[in-house]
């Protein structure tokens, strides 16, 4: 199970329109309100990435961003491309926006992405590598990470994830490489370090940290994790795995203890894929599976 940003882009909110502004003294005006200079002063065209502390829910201010970076509004045409599963015009709104701002890492990242729907993966390597070379963002390095893990380089993979800091997404895909190289200790450790994060409501508070956790498997479409609350049950349940394949059984159900009474279904629904993939690479943890799954109640 593979968890990815790939439906989390969130800068412009679903406000946005695609009109431009041909008048120049309408957009002074705009500009010289306090509520939105102050926004416009952390951004300027010529920065790598003026989105990046733009939380835009007003659409005069989505249509003023539009026509300060059109690369920005290709980049979001592009995704809009996807969900509809129009792939070849979206490929092409991005290489419009790369074409015209080569510097704007979320239009590398958003083809970077789709290139890797595709199985284009050599080109996909290369844009997520371009998209952290112009900013190394935590969410594009766990992309490029969980690239490497599905494609057979988990060395890479597992040396990648634990250079992030303060990314809790990537504290929890790097513990099933450690569960699967038997690397017990070092799992739960990272599952202690992720659930600290993800109690520090100020960091969680950060746009960074708004994006939905996105699983896909080889039986379903998947799904995501958008709230705090279930983020945290699922790296909660993950800790408790963990503690039950080092044999700590008495603190992996203080662990389980602590869960809060959550609709369940898609966060037993991941731990039971983790669990399934586990078995089938490591068939000496089939006695603690079949106590997780007991413990968790989930159907064998």
């Amino acid at each position: 199970m593979v968890a990815t940003s790939l439906k989390s882009w969130r800068y412009l909110g679903s406000t946005a329109g695609s009109t431009m502004i041909s008048s120049p003294g309408w957009i002074s005006g705009l500009l010289n309100q306090p509520s939105v200079s102050s926004v416009f002063s952390k951004a300027s065209p010529t920065s790598p990435s003026p989105l990046q502390s733009l939380d835009c829910r007003s659409g005069s201010l989505c249509r003023v961003l539009f026509f300060l970076f059109p690369s920005v509004n290709d980049t979001l045409f592009g995704m809009g491309c996807v969900t509809s599963d129009d792939n070849a015009q979206a490929l092409g709104y991005y290489k419009t926006a790369i074409d015209s701002r080569p510097t704007l890492a979320e239009a590398w990242f958003a083809r970077a992405l789709l290139y890797q729907q595709q199985g284009r993966n050599t080109e996909a390597e290369q844009d997520y590598r371009q998209a952290i070379a112009l900013q190394p963002l935590a969410k594009y390095q766990t992309n490029l990470a969980g690239f490497y893990a599905a494609h057979g380089k988990e060395p890479e993979a597992i040396t990648l994830y634990e250079s992030i800091s303060n990314f809790p997404l990537a504290e929890v895909e790097l513990a099933p490489l450690y569960w699967r190289h038997q690397h017990l200790a070092e799992a739960s450790t990272a599952l202690r370090q992720a659930l600290q994060l993800l109690a520090d409501t100020q960091l969680m508070a950060q746009s960074t940290h708004q994006d939905p956790w996105y699983f896909v498997n080889t039986t379903d479409d998947g799904f995501e994790l958008f709230s705090l609350a279930e983020k945290t049950a699922y790296t909660r349940y993950c800790l408790v795995v963990s503690l039950f394949l080092q044999n700590q059984d008495k603190a992996a159900r203080q662990e389980l203890a602590k869960q809060e009474k959550l609709a369940q279904e898609d966060t037993l629904k991941a731990i039971n894929a983790d669990l399934q993939r586990l078995q089938q690479t490591n068939p000496a943890y089939q006695n603690p599976i079949r106590r997780i799954k007991a413990a968790l109640k989930i159907k064998a």
